[in-house]
């Protein structure tokens, strides 16, 4: 799963925003790896910082493949945080 973390945060790239923002994006792992089905499913209320995360999880697009003791498929609820501290 470290590497799950690793390669999607490797890839984030996020808008300027003036204010803290928290996404969280939903997705499938299949067992070789391969991401399906992202979504969000929390919103930051901001589209463009939502969009940001959403490709970022796109991007990513391919994982290592799940140990053996894992399931076919895992769902993973991703968060992005953006903390803007005045």
């Amino acid at each position: 799963m470290e590497d799950l973390k690793t390669r999607i945060h490797g890839k984030w790239n996020w808008p300027r925003t003036d204010s803290s923002r928290k996404t969280i994006v939903t997705f499938t792992v299949r067992r070789d790896g391969n991401i399906e089905n992202p979504r969000i499913s929390e919103f930051s209320r901001d589209q463009l910082v939502d969009r940001a995360d959403l490709d970022t999880v796109q991007d990513a697009s391919s994982l290592a493949p799940l140990p053996e003791s894992f399931p076919d498929s895992i769902t993973v609820n991703f968060s992005f945080n953006i903390n803007v501290i005045n």
